[in-house]
């Protein structure tokens, strides 16, 4: 893809891109404030589309029934639109043009809902929505986790689509966005976006189409305006260089590719397999090594019994890891190993 295909001439995200893209889900990530949002919901308002606003928690959608937190209010200011942002029930906020007063007039144009709390809104039917643009779905460090979120998140694509598909009809398009806060997440997971996203991360590529063109990863690296923004004045006074790297480069937490180096298996005896991680011993006893694939004799599975009979057996790898003496081959295998404790 071309330069152009990524950003507009005055640098911001050229979210037309990601619309025309044919591919039902599209994952963007990129550093903060370089107009993801900004660019998707005016994207939005001008192609006309219904859509849905998916945020990961209750409180986030509550947050924004209120109009000075209403998501669209930059697009509006910027661009001269109305939309304004009211509660819809208990659950849901909705999203209308406003009158000379600025309060909402006619049918709600979108919705928004929560990840946590979509499964609570009964016969919610969303077979006329166009879109759904989830914003923020990778959680940041201090945000707590949803139970099972990457199966959460499948089953409100279940009730968003139901069965257009075989109705003939197109599938609702769903574009997610973020920081690059965290790469241990349980969507990315989900969608089989979290290794391809990781190789990306290693060879520094921008784009990628996946499963038949089904799903489109979208990296934002050398953005024009994080440029702009790394001589502001916040960036010249933090000192912390995880947030820097995450806001102005779009790189992903350090602590997911801490210890995370190749080495020679040919140095390794294959130990135990938990799961699809295989840890190899290092022949002179002094490391570990974990790799993707069942390939020792030794198989454990993920069933709760026979993981606790894993953690039982081979406790000593937990003290190695604390020992920074265990090694991995890539940051998802490294996720997929330290949920197993």
């Amino acid at each position: 893809m071309k330069q152009s295909d990524f950003y507009t001439p005055d640098g911001w995200i050229n979210t037309d891109t990601l619309f025309n893209d044919p591919a039902t889900f599209i994952v963007a990530t990129g550093g903060r404030g370089i107009g993801k949002t900004f660019g998707v919901l005016l994207e939005i308002l001008q192609r006309d589309m219904r859509f849905i606003y998916l945020r990961r928690t209750q409180s986030q959608i509550d947050t924004i029934k209120l109009a000075e937190l209403n998501p669209f209010k930059a697009v509006n200011d910027a661009c001269g639109f109305d939309v304004v942002s009211a509660p819809l029930g208990k659950y849901m906020a909705g999203f209308y043009h406003s009158d000379d007063d600025g309060k909402p007039t006619g049918q709600a144009i979108g919705v928004g809902v929560a990840l946590s709390t979509v499964s609570n809104i009964r016969g919610f039917s969303a077979e006329n929505f166009d879109v759904c643009c989830f914003d923020e779905f990778i959680s940041e460090h201090h945000e707590r986790p949803i139970k099972e979120e990457g199966q959460a998140f499948l089953n409100c694509m279940e009730t968003f689509n139901r069965n257009r598909e075989l109705q003939g009809r197109k599938p609702m398009k769903v574009i997610l966005l973020s920081n690059s806060n965290d790469l241990d997440s349980e969507i990315l997971r989900a969608i089989g976006a979290l290794r391809p996203l990781d190789e990306m991360i290693r060879k520094r590529k921008n784009y990628i189409s996946l499963y038949d063109g089904e799903l489109s990863i979208y990296r934002y690296l050398d953005s024009p305006i994080s440029a702009k923004k790394a001589k502001s004045a916040l960036y010249k006074v933090a000192h912390n260089e995880e947030f820097s790297t995450m806001a102005l480069s779009n790189e992903f937490s350090a602590s997911n590719y801490e210890n995370v180096q190749p080495r020679n298996l040919k140095e390794y005896r294959p130990l135990v397999s938990i799961g699809n991680c295989t840890v190899y011993e290092s022949k002179g006893g002094l490391d570990y090594y974990v790799v993707g694939g069942v390939k020792a004799e030794k198989v454990y599975t993920l069933l709760p019994n026979s993981q606790k009979a894993f953690v039982r057996r081979y406790w000593f790898l937990k003290e190695a890891m604390l020992k920074q003496r265990v090694y991995y081959s890539t940051a998802p295998v490294k996720i997929d190993f330290e949920k197993v404790w």
